[in-house]
């Protein structure tokens, strides 16, 4: 049982840890390092187009703007919904245990 408990926990860390990972680097390549890819130079389009003003757009509130730059706005906010939800999950259930040791 204890195993189990101790096996439940690591994972739980593993996984805070690959949301910080995922949301530093998205950070640094966006903001920090951008990286002038192919599409930004005139020559392709990509997927991606426009997913720097969009999260711009969404850190101002303004939702429809951000939209209007890129469709797949709404894919990230449901990553990172899910994502705030499973860490608020762990740190409370984190909490409860142990105030009740």
């Amino acid at each position: 049982m204890k195993t189990r408990g101790y096996i439940q926990r690591a994972l739980e860390e593993c996984r805070i840890a690959i949301y910080v990972s995922f949301s530093l680097s998205a950070l640094l390549y966006s903001y920090v390092f951008p990286v002038h890819d192919q599409c930004e130079l005139g020559h392709t389009s990509c997927m991606m187009c426009g997913m720097r003003h969009a999260i711009y757009f969404l850190i101002h509130l303004q939702p429809f703007r951000a939209f209007q730059c890129n469709k797949l706005i709404l894919a990230l906010v449901f990553i990172i919904v899910i994502m705030l939800i499973d860490i608020f999950h762990i740190t409370g259930r984190n909490k409860a245990e142990n105030f009740l040791l």
